[in-house]
């Protein structure tokens, strides 16, 4: 039994991590005791919460012990790899530490609180962020830039002087080509728009004047010739309904002050540096 649990890989990995502890203590006998690692009603307190979150339930007196034993066990071999430099450039373990000072500063932010009056004056000063969308109907006539490479935007722009002064009701589909969406939209929103269509379209089509046939307006699939029947603008939601909203960007918005704080902060604490032939590669020279 004693030879099969010794032949584990994680024996050895315990084993090694041990004997490493043990040599770097031999070499360095004054640096264990700099860093005590001190179990306090915090630590414990963390190890609880962390179970229950998992378990749905405190531990045992017996199982604390074990996490209490793992968290010793974890402490001792981070701090001696640390020590020993292990975690030096490190890509894995870089990126997640500036994670972890990302969250401290997200926190820090979270904290506080801003009044009613505080979020007011933020939804005023972003009223384009707290309005419905527009929203269209149209027909259109297709042309595709596949069939027709680059005789579509003329085939469409030889065919509108035929619609002039008709309605919508004369632009038939098959005056123009095949079209896997729909030729008449009767109440689209600006954003989904967007996302059929592109927002090139969606943005030639608001600059239309409705009752006429116009175009051709580009899309991402071709050239359009459009009637543009219904237009409504875009309404400012009022404050009591966008208020979850308006905390959310407010929230984001101090975050990112809070992080943009502690980078100034920090770059006064450390001396930023570059060697010559840094300077020369950067320079391009």
């Amino acid at each position: 039994m004693i030879k099969k649990i010794l032949h584990e890989p994680l024996v050895h990995f315990v084993l090694a991590g041990v004997f490493i502890f043990i040599l770097y203590s031999l070499l360095e006998p004054g640096s264990a005791g700099e860093d005590d690692i001190i179990v306090d009603m915090a630590t414990i307190a963390r190890l609880n919460a962390e179970w229950s979150r998992r378990i749905n339930r405190a531990p045992a007196p017996e199982e604390l012990e074990g996490l209490l034993a793992d968290y010793i066990f974890e402490e001792l071999l981070s701090r001696e790899a640390r020590s020993l430099g292990l975690a030096q450039d490190d890509p894995v373990i870089r990126r997640r530490l500036v994670q972890k000072m990302e969250l401290l500063a997200e926190s820090a932010a979270q904290q506080v609180q801003p009044a009613d009056a505080e979020l007011l004056e933020w939804y005023e000063a972003h009223p384009e962020l707290y309005s419905s969308d527009h929203r269209l109907g149209f027909k259109h006539i297709y042309f595709s830039h596949d069939r027709r490479d680059t005789s579509a935007e003329q085939d469409a722009a030889a065919l509108l002087p035929r619609l002039a002064g008709l309605d919508e009701n004369a632009g038939q589909p098959g005056l123009g080509d095949s079209f896997m969406l729909p030729h008449e939209f009767t109440d689209i929103s600006r954003s989904q728009l967007d996302r059929l269509f592109g927002a090139d379209f969606a943005a030639a089509l608001l600059e239309l004047e409705p009752g006429s046939w116009q175009g051709p307006a580009r899309s991402g699939y071709g050239y359009h010739l459009v009637y543009l029947f219904d237009v409504r603008d875009a309404t400012q939601i009022p404050f009591t309904e966008s208020r979850t909203r308006v905390m959310q960007d407010w929230q984001r918005d101090r975050y990112e002050q809070v992080k943009q704080e502690l980078l100034e902060e920090l770059k006064n604490r450390y001396e930023i540096s570059y060697t010559e032939e840094a300077q020369s590669l950067l320079s391009g020279k």
